[in-house]
C-alpha cells in the first residue's frame, strides 16, 4: 500500500509544528524546510485547518499552529481524512459494477488488511510519532547522553543529515 504525497505532506506538516511548539509557522517556511512545492503544502495546511487540527491566522504575522487537541489525535484519523481507502471498486456497493462482487473472496481479504493497517496507525498519536529517538548507527535505541540537549543528541548518529537538523533551521 502506498500513501499519497498529500498524506505524506499532511503528516510532515504536523511533525514540523510539533517540533516548533511555540512557533506560528508559515506554509512557505514548512515547504522550504522539506524542499517541496509551496502550492501542495498550501493545500495541505488549508485542509488540516478546515479539519480543526491546525489554527490558521492571516496577515503579515500569520501562519499556522497546532490546535490544542492535535497532539493527541490518532495517526489513523489523519490518514483516513487524507486518503481514499476504498481499495477496490466493490468496497462501495452504491457505485460497484463488478459482476463477481457478491461471490469474490478478495474483498474480505482486503477488508482485513485495511483493518490491520489502521489498527497499527490508530495505535500512535501525533505526539508519539513526533518524539524523535536517538539511535546508534546499528539502529538500537539509546537514551540521550547526559549533558546533551535533545537537538544535539539527535544529530549525533548521522551528523547534519538528521531530521531535526532540517526542522530546526
Amino acid at each position: 500500500m502506498q500513501l499519497t504525497t498529500y498524506t505524506d505532506y499532511s503528516l510532515r506538516a504536523l511533525l514540523f509544528l510539533m517540533s516548533h511548539p511555540d512557533h506560528k509557522a508559515t506554509t512557505r517556511e514548512m515547504a522550504e524546510a522539506f524542499g517541496v512545492s509551496l502550492n501542495h503544502f498550501s493545500k495541505v495546511t488549508k485542509d488540516l485547518t478546515q479539519a480543526g487540527w491546525l489554527i490558521g491566522t492571516r496577515g503579515g504575522s500569520g501562519g499556522v499552529c497546532l490546535a490544542e487537541h492535535t497532539p493527541d489525535v490518532r495517526v489513523g484519523d489523519i490518514v483516513r481524512h487524507t486518503e481514499n481507502f476504498q481499495l477496490v471498486e466493490c468496497f462501495d456497493m452504491n457505485t460497484n459494477t463488478c459482476l463477481i462482487a457478491r461471490s469474490c473472496r478478495l474483498k474480505g481479504l482486503l477488508y482485513k488488511a485495511r483493518k490491520a493497517f489502521f489498527e497499527v496507525l490508530d495505535g500512535a498519536t501525533v505526539r508519539e510519532i513526533a518524539e524523535f529517538k536517538v539511535m546508534k548507527e546499528t539502529g538500537c535505541m539509546v537514551p540521550i547522553p547526559a549533558g546533551l540537549d535533545f537537538v544535539t543528541a539527535a544529530a549525533l548518529p548521522f551528523g547534519g543529515t538528521t531530521a531535526l537538523h532540517f526542522l530546526r533551521k
